[in-house]
C-alpha cells in the first residue's frame, strides 16, 4: 500500500490522548499492562492546554507510521486542543479548531527515529516548556537509556505561529521559537 498521498486513519482524537496520557502519566498503569515496554519511534509535541502542557505522544507502534507532524496535528493535536480551550474561551469548537489547524508549527515538538536495532535519535528544536521533560519524552517511547539528543532546526517553533497560537488562546505565557530571519539563516546553510 502507498501511503505517500493517504491521509492518517481516522482515529478519535480522545483516543490519542488517552494511550499518551496512558504512557506518560500512568507509569503504573503502564507496568502492568506492559504495552509500552517496547521502543517506539514517532513524533510528539507539547501542547499547552488549559491546565498546563502536555505532552502528545504519537507511538509509531500504536498508529499508522507514515503519519508526520502536519497530519498529527491536524487530525488530532488541533481538534483536542480546541475542545479542551473552547470551553474557557466561551468560542465554537469547530471555529477554534478550522482557526488552529494551520499552525502546526507553533508548539515545540520532535522526532523519534530508530537508527539502530536498540538506538534512537530524539530530533528536537530546543524548546521543551517547563513541565514537559526528555525523560517524559523517552518514558513515552520506551528508549530511556537508548537515545541520543539532536538539535534539529525543522524541529523548532516558528515565531509567526506561536505568536498565532498564543493570541487565539489568550496566552501571555511565551515559549522558544526561531523567528523567520533565524529559520532563513538555517535554511541557507
Amino acid at each position: 500500500m502507498n501511503f505517500q498521498n493517504t491521509k492518517p486513519e481516522p482515529v478519535a482524537p480522545r483516543a490519542v490522548v488517552e494511550a499518551a496520557t496512558r504512557v506518560l502519566i500512568d507509569p503504573v498503569q503502564r507496568k502492568r499492562s506492559g504495552k509500552y515496554d517496547a521502543p517506539s519511534a514517532g513524533i510528539y509535541y507539547s501542547v499547552r492546554f488549559p491546565e498546563g502542557w502536555l505532552p502528545l505522544a504519537y507511538r509509531y507502534d500504536q498508529f499508522p507510521a507514515h503519519v508526520d507532524h502536519v497530519d498529527f496535528w491536524s487530525a488530532y493535536a488541533a481538534p483536542l486542543l480546541a475542545e479542551r480551550w473552547a470551553v474557557q474561551l466561551d468560542e465554537p469548537v469547530k471555529r477554534l479548531q478550522t482557526a488552529l489547524d494551520p499552525l502546526c508549527y507553533g508548539f515545540p515538538r520532535g522526532r523519534i527515529g530508530k537508527v539502530s536495532p536498540n538506538r534512537y535519535a530524539v530530533l528536537h528544536g530546543g524548546d521543551l516548556p517547563k513541565g514537559v521533560t526528555r525523560r517524559t519524552i523517552e518514558s513515552a517511547f520506551a528508549i530511556s537509556g537508548r537515545c541520543k539528543w539532536e538539535r534539529d532546526s525543522h524541529e523548532r517553533c516558528q515565531e509567526d505561529e506561536s505568536s498565532e497560537i498564543q493570541r487565539l488562546l489568550g496566552l501571555t505565557e511565551r515559549w522558544p521559537v526561531a523567528s523567520a530571519a533565524e529559520m532563513d539563516r538555517e535554511f541557507e546553510r
